[in-house]
């Protein structure tokens, strides 16, 4: 009589989180990876003292950052690990800013080859670039400022 009423329980309660468990447009923390600037050798970081900004490679989680992908237009968005703070790119220049679904915080992967990416951003079509300018978006060109590979 028991094993009846604890079976009865256990498919209830399996029952209920089949049905309120609901899929996402987006699939959030598949990759946490640095990235690092092929040209310079410095890696992307963001903390609250010094805001988005480069530094020599250290593995914190300052450095990391997390993926999520959105499959209905094959954009990503990338969330640092420690600030919970999104990479950002606008008119206010780039930057990470509090985690959102504009445009601003789309980016389009492009291979080079070799685990070498350009990040392309969806509202300024500008590249994640690191030179003399500091850290910005600008037209993408193929430049070695302009890759970016993960830390392995």
């Amino acid at each position: 009589m028991k094993f009846g009423r604890i079976a009865a329980l256990l498919a209830a309660v399996v029952t209920t989180a089949m049905v309120t468990v609901t899929p996402t447009a987006a699939n959030a923390g598949d990759m946490i990876v640095p990235w690092k600037n092929v040209r310079s050798g410095l890696c992307l970081d963001h903390n609250f003292t010094d805001g988005l900004h480069v530094r020599g490679c250290n593995s914190g989680p300052y450095q990391k950052w997390e993926r999520t992908w959105y499959p209905s237009d094959g954009r990503t968005q990338w969330m640092n690990v420690a600030t919970r703070m999104c990479l950002d790119s606008s008119e206010r220049g780039t930057r990470a800013f509090g985690c959102n679904t504009l445009p601003y915080q789309r980016w389009k992967l492009g291979s080079w080859g070799n685990y070498r990416y350009e990040l392309v951003n969806n509202f300024t079509n500008g590249c994640l670039d690191y030179s003399e300018h500091g850290l910005r978006t600008f037209g993408c060109n193929g430049s070695s400022y302009q890759l970016w590979s993960h830390v392995l």
